[in-house]
């Protein structure tokens, strides 16, 4: 059991599966106390304390938040999953209806648009990490997969576009870039093949690697904010 983010509380916002549960056991490892806000009908990450929100509307995402925060104290840290599996079923971008495109593209994104506020209403007041999930697709492009990519490169703007405010509340947010593959455990994936062999010779285990490096974020001090940090393994290095 580590002790770097002993006292801390780390949350997560959005339906996260396998990956999420992953993520939350390798933090609390790491010393910090867990919790998640998901859609109704959904269980949080084992150990988790969970609360049921309707992830597109901003009043319900805040009331969880606020109950949670009420219960566990301060929130220090908050994951953002950008996109979910059902956004690996490939669609021909050219045959895309207008409902299509709001329930794969528009929805996903309004629900990060109201994560992110609910987290500057938890942080504003001392500061915090703000971090989103999003796949290394939305740099790269996969064919057939123009809403999945479209959600995760619209999420990574407005990271950018609230980090030149929200800095000077002491809160950073930044996007962590995962594979498809690490995203979404055991789901089919069809994205585009490896470009080269992972540099450091392989995928990065969410739990033992991404959670401790996640921690490491939130101790050190908050002068990285803005940016996307690519943790696939070293497959994809530039942006």
């Amino acid at each position: 059991m580590g002790t770097e983010l002993k006292g801390k509380v780390a949350l997560i916002i959005g339906d996260t599966g396998a990956a999420g549960a992953a993520l939350a056991a390798g933090l609390a490892e790491a010393g910090a106390t867990v919790a998640a806000v998901g859609s109704a009908g959904t269980q949080g990450p084992a150990g988790a304390a969970f609360a049921a929100a309707k992830l597109d509307d901003r009043a319900a995402v805040e009331a969880a938040v606020d109950g949670l925060a009420a219960k566990l104290g301060a929130i220090d840290i908050i994951l953002l999953p950008v996109v979910d599996p059902a956004g690996l079923i490939p669609v021909v971008f050219a045959e895309l209806s207008e409902e299509e495109w709001l329930r794969r593209c528009e929805t996903p994104l309004r629900a990060i648009r109201v994560a992110m506020q609910a987290a500057h209403r938890a942080m504003k007041a001392k500061g915090g990490r703000v971090l989103l999930l999003a796949p290394t697709t939305a740099m790269t492009g996969a064919d057939g997969f123009a809403p999945y990519t479209a959600v995760a490169e619209g999420a990574r703007s407005l990271a950018k576009a609230a980090a030149r405010k929200w800095g000077e509340l002491g809160i950073t947010i930044n996007c962590l870039a995962l594979t498809p593959e690490q995203l979404h455990p055991g789901a089919s994936v069809a994205s585009a093949p490896q470009r080269t062999p992972n540099a450091i010779g392989h995928v990065p285990d969410l739990r033992t690697e991404v959670a401790p490096f996640i921690a490491m974020l939130a101790t050190a001090p908050g002068i990285v904010t803005g940016t996307t940090l690519i943790v696939d393994g070293g497959n994809l290095m530039s942006i």
